[in-house]
């Protein structure tokens, strides 16, 4: 016969399980943000020295039409305060019309630099095999890594409002 103690352990464990079957947490160490090519949402060619070179900020790496990216965006999008220049959205080698799709889809994150990977090379760069992941920035240099979607859009949106206002 299962206690109550022994319940909550067993529902604990599968929310654990749950969690990291959803979404991967990495601390990659302090990681250089590397430099690759990227095209801005009109077309023009730029590279990831154009990203923010200062405080704490995110990388948002998408797909279009990929379900746990719409949710990361959702979550993004329902920050209390908005992210504006402290979020960077790249879409995943997508024509630029994908990504004009997912900026026409979420208005609220059109403060967003959102940027396009049209040849894979950042994805490459960070050995991406999956969308969505949050990168969190300091200036030039890669912290932690969230690749996946975690567990519910009120710990992805703690998550991201925790870097950019405080630093954790």
């Amino acid at each position: 016969m299962m206690t109550m103690m022994h319940a909550s352990r067993v529902v604990g464990a599968v929310a654990v399980v749950a969690t990291v079957l959803t979404a991967s947490v990495r601390a990659i160490g302090p990681t250089p943000l590397p430099d690759v090519k990227l095209t801005t949402l009109e077309g023009k060619a730029g590279s990831t020295a154009m990203l923010p070179k200062d405080g704490h900020w995110l990388i948002v790496y998408v797909r279009p039409g990929c379900a746990p990216c719409s949710a990361v965006l959702a979550a993004a999008a329902a920050h209390q305060q908005p992210l504006g220049q402290q979020l960077v959205v790249i879409v995943a080698a997508a024509p630029a019309e994908g990504a004009t799709k997912l900026v026409a889809d979420r208005p609220e994150l059109a403060d967003a630099s959102w940027f396009v990977d049209a040849d894979g090379s950042f994805g490459k760069a960070l050995d991406v095999h999956e969308a969505p992941v949050i990168l969190g920035v300091a200036g030039r240099t890669i912290q932690w890594s969230v690749a996946g979607v975690l567990s519910g859009g009120t710990r992805t949106r703690s998550v991201m409002a925790s870097w950019v206002e405080k630093g954790l």
